[in-house]
């Protein structure tokens, strides 16, 4: 009887060890977004972190890894290495992407990435991030043409060409091809953040960079009404508070003579 039960309760707990990895990642990946969800960015970071640790290629903990770094490096005052952040935003939104190509926010996590280091560099060094920032907010809006944070950031992408002047524009166009910005207006930033704002009506950073580009062009009353909007919005991303402040500093700019 021993010999019978013997292997039988080895089988099990060989079993039962070959499944805690997965577990543990799920239960990681869960309490991470259950942190997210609460707007505890640097927790929810470290269960995804704590994730990768024991699958270091578990998509879903990529992407949303790569996603809370991006976040978190947005804000030097929020944590002090933000330069290792946006390196680990970008290192784990490349290995989302390749895990899994189709996973429109393992594209949306690599353009975000891309788009933090870029504004960090001046403004010639930003070019050669354009092409792979256009490229992956395209994926991602070919696989999920709803993805408002893939919209944002086309329209952020578009905005930063327009606020160019004629010279570094002419630079741009010449370093790119020709063709990488022939889509690049006001008009279709403006378009692609305001069906952002369709979809997700009560984010803050969608009407705070809205404003941004309604005051870039001189519509300062439609810009005040988008500032209000984001300082009136409830609380659902972690800066939110920063994206508050921005916009009450940016509304009083405005309204001095």
């Amino acid at each position: 009887m021993r010999r019978i039960i013997t292997p039988l309760v080895m089988t099990l707990c060989a079993s039962t060890t070959f499944a805690l990895p997965a577990q543990s990642v799920a239960a990681h990946v869960a309490a991470g977004d259950s942190a997210y969800a609460a707007l505890r960015a640097p927790d929810a970071l470290r269960h995804y972190l704590d994730a990768l640790a024991a699958d270091s290629l578990n998509g879903d903990a990529l992407w949303r890894a790569a996603r809370t770094e991006s976040e978190l490096a947005e804000y030097d005052s929020v944590l002090t290495d933000a330069a290792r952040l946006r390196e680990g935003a970008e290192r784990h939104a490349r290995a989302a992407v390749k895990k899994a190509p189709t996973n429109a926010q393992a594209h949306f996590a690599l353009a975000a990435a891309l788009g933090r280091i870029a504004l960090t560099l001046p403004i010639v060094e930003r070019l050669p991030y354009a092409t792979e920032i256009h490229q992956e907010a395209g994926a991602c809006l070919t696989l999920d043409a709803k993805h408002a944070g893939c919209l944002h950031v086309l329209a952020l992408w578009a905005a930063e060409y327009s606020r160019l002047g004629s010279f570094s524009r002419e630079m741009a166009n010449t370093m790119t091809g020709g063709t990488l910005f022939a889509t690049a207006t006001w008009e279709g930033a403006e378009r692609n953040l305001r069906k952002a704002i369709e979809l997700e009506p009560q984010r803050a950073i969608h009407h705070l960079d809205l404003a941004r580009m309604l005051s870039d062009q001189g519509k300062k009353d439609s810009a005040r009404a988008e500032l209000q909007a984001a300082m009136d919005a409830p609380s659902r991303d972690f800066n939110d508070v920063h994206y508050r402040a921005d916009a009450a500093d940016a509304m009083a700019a405005l309204t001095t003579p």
